[in-house]
């Protein structure tokens, strides 16, 4: 005899919700009471049997609403009966293996999460039998292992598949994995299979929103393998962004990626952070981290010869690898040209600013009002300079379609005459109205009025303030915001004590628009001769295009292109980090499993790239490493909170015996839920004839009747 055993025993605790019905019986059941009569005809003229009847099928009732309750518990539970002979049709097996950046934790003995998975995976692929099938899956997509698709009796390229894989830096997505895996029994002949999945059960993949119900195959059985962990939380920091300068930069342009670094352990930490772009130039930032401090952090760069770079930015100095790095794409193009229309003396100091002696990369140009719709049609133009007298002498289409295709607009007062530029009105586009002249012989104090403006990037500290120095403003024509104003990319940048708007930016298309109320002269204000302003002029003029420096990723979250994109089909390859060749199509995004730098480009077709396009990549994707594996909590217990909705039991892996030996067990067991099913089914429909009284009643009038 076999012996019974239970997949879900964890619904065994309902079971006394089986006294249910007894207990509303026994409430709401009729008192008798002692009631006076005159006579005794009413007990002569009543029937025995009638009462008798009743009370039988009221406990025929109360029976069998019992029963339904019991089976129903037991179906949920899982009866299974082991120790049965098993067939020879062989067994449908999927295997899906957690590969996200936790397994890849190791023991003080230096064996990884990971090792325990693939040493459990091959077991069973070992133990394979002729007639049997198996597939394999993952958690993370990983575009670097390759899997064979569907389900295969091979079991060599199985283990060559599993040789070849290896953990990754990003959050799985035990959604889509269980949901292929579940594709892959369905595609086969038959019902049943079994998927086991080897997971050390994170909360960051297994406590999220539960996973939809059904998506199991008929009689299928779903098996979590707790690959639990050996050593306690380790000392681990975390690097939470990494984050590039945003646009394009010249040849030779320095600049800095900043950084965030999260202490997750309970004790000091002493780190080190430590960039290295593709020219072999690496920079370093040492750290002292308090527990659960979080700091940030700069590393300086120049940028390499025109095309893209990447920076490898890792941690070092803790006891988990998997958080710890990140890639910083970088776009060199060649030198911009800036053009300065109307007189130069217009423009005071910005000339200057924008290409001081010896600087490389920005070119600057004196245009005519009629000759700049001609000079626009060039490629490699950044930024046009205006003064507001000079504006209306420009086509407003023109200048409209430069900033919307990826250009920069400043204007500015006139600084070549003490009275130009006032009363100047400036079209609605801009989003601004420049008002009346202020004026203050003694100078009016400038602050800062959004630190966090992209332009005063590299004038920012680590504390958040930007290093710009003592501005005051002897004139300046402050600049209203026009009704509609305020949308996102908005924003004032520089302004007087009392909030009047003095330097304002506004986000148009894929360009920007910069509107000072300071022309750019000592005698406007003591801007121009701060040396914070050279940084901030050559920010302005690069301002523009920024989306053709990529995007921000974490491992594992999909990206989709551009809504521009409408091709079928783009490809990634790698700039820096793994060695990363895919292609795929646009609706299905791609989902990088590790931190580097890619380059992604639209293609007509697979492996044929767009005609007539230039070279460059036309997006690079900066990836980190997810910060969420360094987060140390667990699902404990028999249940996975994510599963909640389908049948499955939770077991913990200890060797490749054990498992084998459960496996076998299981397989040459005999389910009993669809039994128990029946049973509470059947329970249910007698219950139901049980309270029908037609029946009863007609049996006993019968006789009167005739």
């Amino acid at each position: 005899m076999g012996a019974l055993t239970f997949l879900n025993p964890a619904f065994l605790w309902a079971l006394p919700a089986a006294a249910l019905p007894l207990l509303f019986h026994l409430f709401f059941r009729v008192r008798r009471r002692r009631r006076p009569f005159p006579t005794f005809m009413f007990f002569i003229a009543s029937d025995p049997m009638l009462s008798a009847r009743r009370r039988v099928r009221e406990w025929l009732v109360l029976i069998f609403r019992t029963l339904a309750i019991i089976f129903a518990v037991l179906a949920l539970a899982g009866p299974v009966l082991s120790g049965m002979a098993a067939g020879d049709g062989g067994v449908a097996r999927v295997l899906v293996l957690d590969n996200s950046g936790s397994m890849a934790a190791a023991d003080a003995g230096g064996r990884r999460r990971w090792d325990a998975a693939i040493e459990a995976a091959s077991a069973l692929v070992k133990a394979m039998r002729p007639a049997d099938s198996a597939g394999l899956t993952t958690l993370v997509a990983d575009s670097l292992a390759v899997l064979p698709a569907g389900m295969i009796s091979k079991p060599d390229v199985l283990e060559t598949a599993l040789e070849g894989m290896a953990p990754t830096e990003a959050t799985g997505q035990p959604a889509s994995a269980l949901g292929q895996a579940a594709a892959m029994l369905r595609n086969r002949s038959g019902i049943g299979g079994e998927i086991h999945v080897f997971t050390d059960l994170q909360e960051a993949e297994w406590a999220g929103p539960a996973i939809p119900a059904g998506f199991l195959p008929p009689g299928a059985a779903l098996w979590i393998h707790r690959i639990e962990p050996a050593t306690p939380a380790p000392v681990n920091v975390s690097l939470m962004r990494a984050e590039g300068p945003g646009r394009a930069l010249t040849a030779g342009e320095p600049f800095s990626i900043e950084l965030e670094i999260l202490n997750r352990s309970p004790a000091p930490v002493d780190t080190s952070v430590i960039g290295a772009d593709d020219a072999g130039a690496s920079a370093m930032q040492r750290f002292a981290l308090g527990p659960g401090e979080t700091r940030e952090a700069r590393l300086a760069f120049k940028a390499g010869p025109e095309g893209p770079h990447g920076i490898n930015v890792r941690i070092e100095g803790d006891g988990f690898e998997a958080d710890n790095r990140a890639g910083v794409g970088i776009l060199s193009v060649a030198a911009r040209r800036v053009l300065l229309v109307g007189a130069r003396a217009a423009h005071g100091f910005l000339p200057f600013a924008l290409a001081p002696s010896g600087s490389a990369g920005l070119l600057v140009e004196n245009a005519l009002p009629a000759s700049l719709p001609a000079m626009l049609e060039s490629s490699n133009i950044a930024c046009v300079a205006i003064a507001m007298p000079d504006i209306g002498a420009v086509s407003e289409k023109t200048l409209r379609r430069f900033v919307e295709q990826g250009g920069v607009l400043i204007v500015s007062p006139s600084g070549a005459g003490a009275e130009a530029g006032s009363g100047t009105p400036l079209p609605g586009w801009l989003g601004v109205i420049a008002g009346p002249d202020a004026a203050d012989t003694n100078g009016l104090p400038v602050r800062v009025l959004d630190p966090g403006g992209a332009c005063f990037r590299e004038m920012r500290s680590d504390s958040g303030e930007v290093a710009l120095g003592r501005v005051i403003a002897f004139r300046a024509r402050p600049l209203v915001p026009r009704p509609g104003a305020g949308l996102s990319g908005d924003s004032a940048l520089l302004g007087l004590e009392d909030g009047r708007i003095l330097l304002w930016t506004r986000k148009l298309g894929r360009g920007r628009i910069f509107a000072s109320g300071l022309a750019f002269t000592p005698e406007w204000s003591t801007l121009p001769m701060r040396a914070g302003f050279v940084v901030l002029a050559r920010a302005m003029a690069l301002a523009g295009g920024a989306e053709d420096t990529g995007a921000q990723l974490v491992a594992g979250r999909t990206w989709h292109p551009p809504a521009a994109w409408t091709q079928l089909f783009f490809r990634v390859n790698a700039v820096c980090g793994p060695a990363v060749k895919w292609e795929g199509a646009v609706r299905d995004g791609f989902a990088p499993a590790r931190a580097g730098v890619m380059s992604a480009a639209a293609a007509d077709s697979p492996g044929a790239a767009r005609p007539g396009r230039p070279a460059r990549p036309e997006m690079l994707l900066s990836v980190r490493a997810s910060e969420a594996e360094g987060v140390w909590r667990f699902v404990e217990g028999g249940s996975v909170p994510a599963l909640r909705g389908a049948a499955h039991s939770v077991a913990r892996y200890r060797d490749p015996a054990a498992l084998l030996k459960a496996v076998r067990a299981r397989e040459a067991a005999r389910p009993l839920r669809h039994i128990a099913l029946f049973l509470a089914m059947a329970a249910l429909l007698a219950e139901a004839l049980a309270a029908t009284p037609r029946g009863w009643r007609n049996k006993a009038e019968g006789g009167e009747r005739v």
